[in-house]
């Protein structure tokens, strides 16, 4: 097949939809297909580069006004439109609802090309990021119709696809629950359970960080948003510190970041508590496979692809009872969970497991992301996109 993806979020971009997007695509092309990517360019003007057996289309793109670290596609119709007539995929596959997917929609429509959906996004995430937004929007009585508009935008977007996919069970409800009508099914996001695995365990790993060597790290790695909400973590770290003898390990960039460090800075148990800032791709492996426990606070998760790199590496993982999380994190086999905004809970979990978490529930973990793996995911994948092309060129045929 010749498959067109698209995404807003491409590598070297990092979140949930650009992780996705990447090993999906190279997925692909290891399978023999023909993959291109139409995305937006990191820096802003449009170029054209290869990723592996991937050709990857930036177009040009601006600041995201969601997002400070993001960019995104600004008119990209035209540029779409000429990779669609040069490229003619018999396929194509939308990863969110921004302006290129908008292009190739139009595109599907017109040229009776097969379109699958995935969606990795909830509007919730705009305001929890955007305070401020937020601020502005309620007094002007906008909140509640700029939350409306931004649903029926996702979903006008999707119900357009010949199929749509989302990373959990619970994403895909939460997507009927806004009007959804199409035919939909959960994809995992999948997790590369060869590079994340518990072989990965390197003592003293954490040292270059000033971890004593033998202490238990308890580890949160992500973008450090207002919608993760890791200061929850932080607070439940302060409470359970004086009973364990533990280090609390954050890893990721964001605007919240200062603030954390604020609030860290006030605490007792404080000098426990490591900012590693971006930790580089090589290093990502050992650093799961080293600590003992996987922490998460987030309640917006549509899967968590952290959580299953962590459980990946043999690592159990405490969270939220909240949006997707519960479907990964099974208490007493995977991990524990905690109600939100219960603080206390979840100094009890990081208090219980915080020596031999990794002995008790770490198999557990490492069989939930093999059930989650890369390959799964891109097997159901194609035959997915190998569906809708059938199913396109029937009446073709006829």
């Amino acid at each position: 097949m010749k498959i067109l993806m698209q995404t807003e979020l491409f590598p070297p971009f990092v979140s949930g939809e650009s992780v996705f997007a990447g090993s999906m695509a190279r997925a692909m092309a290891a399978r023999g297909h023909r993959v291109a990517v139409l995305t937006s360019s990191t820096d802003g003007p449009p170029r054209i580069e290869r990723q592996g057996q991937v050709r990857v289309v930036r177009v040009a793109s601006s600041a995201n006004p969601a997002y400070d670290t993001f960019r995104q596609s600004t008119w990209p119709f035209a540029e779409a439109r000429t990779v669609v007539e040069r490229f003619r995929p018999d396929v194509i596959h939308i990863n969110d609802h921004g302006p290129i997917a908008l292009a190739l929609v139009a595109l599907s429509k017109r040229m009776g090309i097969p379109l699958l959906a995935s969606n990795h996004f909830i509007p919730p995430n705009v305001w929890l990021n955007r305070p401020g937004l937020e601020r502005w929007s309620r007094r002007l009585g906008l909140n509640g119709t700029i939350d409306d508009l931004l649903w029926g935008w996702l979903v006008w977007v999707y119900e357009q696809a010949d199929l749509m996919t989302a990373p959990s069970q619970t994403a895909v409800d939460i997507l009927r629950g806004h009007g959804l009508t199409c035919r939909a099914m959960p994809l995992s996001n999948g997790v590369d359970t060869s590079r994340f695995h518990p072989c990965q365990r390197r003592e003293g790993f954490f040292s270059r960080w000033g971890v004593p060597e033998g202490a238990p790290v308890l580890l949160h790695v992500g973008r450090l948003y207002p919608s993760k909400l890791c200061s929850v973590i932080l607070e439940a770290f302060e409470s359970a510190a004086w009973e364990i003898g533990a280090w609390l390990v954050v890893s990721g960039e964001g605007p919240d970041r200062p603030r954390l460090e604020r609030q860290a800075s006030r605490m007792a148990c404080g000098r426990r508590i490591v900012f590693t800032g971006h930790v580089p791709d090589d290093l990502l492996p050992g650093l799961y496979a080293s600590s003992e426990l996987f922490v998460i606070s987030s309640m917006t998760e549509l899967q968590g692809i952290v959580v299953l790199e962590a459980m990946a590496s043999g690592i159990p993982a405490v969270a939220v009872r909240a949006g997707a999380l519960p479907e990964l994190v099974r208490p007493g086999v995977t991990g524990a969970l905690y109600w939100p905004g219960e603080t206390a809970g979840l100094a009890r979990h990081m208090v219980d497991l915080a020596y031999d978490g990794r002995q008790r529930l770490g198999h557990g973990a490492r069989q939930m992301a093999e059930r989650n793996s890369v390959r799964a995911t891109g097997d159901a994948l194609e035959g997915m996109l190998d569906e809708i092309r059938r199913d396109g060129e029937a009446p073709r045929a006829a």
